[in-house]
């Protein structure tokens, strides 16, 4: 059959160059590696990159609706203040004034209440005239704090 000292010389001279192949293998393999961690720190650099500029786009975003909100509130309020003084402007008699201005004025401005006085020259006084969800005892510790100047 075989003889073993035939196989032995055999793989005896093929050692070196199996050897020689190996480490051949070895050395590109390890060249592909190093090019693979390469390009693996190119994509990690790439994807922190791009999380930073998600999340300042996500703080722009928020930035952005903040001012917006802002924007919104205080075109309100002027629309409302524009729908106030156009009410008001339909008469010239202060009582009659007071008795045009509603909650919805109030609320639209961005007030929960809202009270108003008016100047008496014969009892030298405020007097209430104006009252938007402000109890009576409130009116009244008011019109006496305005009083007291």
């Amino acid at each position: 059959m075989f003889n073993l000292e035939l196989i032995a010389k055999l793989v005896g001279l093929a050692s070196p160059g199996i050897i020689l192949f190996l480490g051949f293998v070895l050395i590109v393999k390890m060249d592909k590696i190093k090019q693979l961690q390469v390009t693996a720190e190119k994509l990690k650099k790439s994807l922190d990159e791009m999380d930073e500029q998600a999340k300042l786009i996500m703080r722009t975003d928020i930035e952005l609706n903040k001012a917006q909100e802002e924007l919104d509130k205080k075109i309100t309020s002027l629309y409302a203040l524009q729908r106030l003084s156009r009410t008001i402007s339909t008469t010239l008699e202060e009582s009659q004034i007071f008795k045009m201005i509603d909650v919805g004025h109030i609320e639209d401005l961005g007030f929960e209440k809202a009270c108003g006085f008016l100047w008496t020259d014969k009892e030298k006084k405020f007097i209430p005239h104006l009252n938007i969800n402000y109890s009576k005892d409130e009116v009244q510790g008011i019109q006496s704090n305005i009083n007291k100047n």
